[in-house]
């Protein structure tokens, strides 16, 4: 069996005997693919955000620190999202299993997601005492 690959280095198609190549090195090419796609978009949204005045990604950690959680979590979603669809596994994407379901209109006849935020329990505290009314 024959396999037609772009080097992306060249640009140059090559053609390959499916024997030359291991599941396991498919898979890391396939991954490092996802993975240059993924950094590529962010350094564009990146600039794209900062010219529009935001700080997010600035190489300045006072200006960046309000966001840099939040900016990781985003480009591990965004990684999780298109190693999926190379029907990679990235952890993050149980992190979606269980925060994301998807939900089902009838009436428009469509599928959405909802995301489940975690519920946060308040403590009741008990206090001895007359009743309220």
């Amino acid at each position: 069996m024959t396999a037609e690959i772009i080097d992306f280095q060249t640009g140059k198609k090559k053609t390959l005997e499916q024997s030359q190549r291991s599941d396991r090195e498919i898979e890391q090419d396939v991954r490092k693919f996802a993975n240059d796609m993924v950094d590529d978009y962010m350094v564009r949204l990146i600039h794209e955000w900062q010219s529009e005045g935001l700080n997010i990604g600035s190489t300045e950690w006072n200006e960046s620190k309000r966001t840099f959680k939040e900016l990781g979590f985003f480009i591990e979603v965004l990684r999780a999202l298109i190693q999926k669809e190379f029907e990679l596994y990235h952890p993050m994407q149980e992190v979606m299993n269980k925060m994301m379901k998807l939900k089902y209109d009838k009436q428009k006849n469509k599928y959405y997601s909802q995301i489940s935020y975690p519920v946060k329990r308040e403590k009741t505290v008990e206090f001895e005492g007359e009743e309220l009314e």
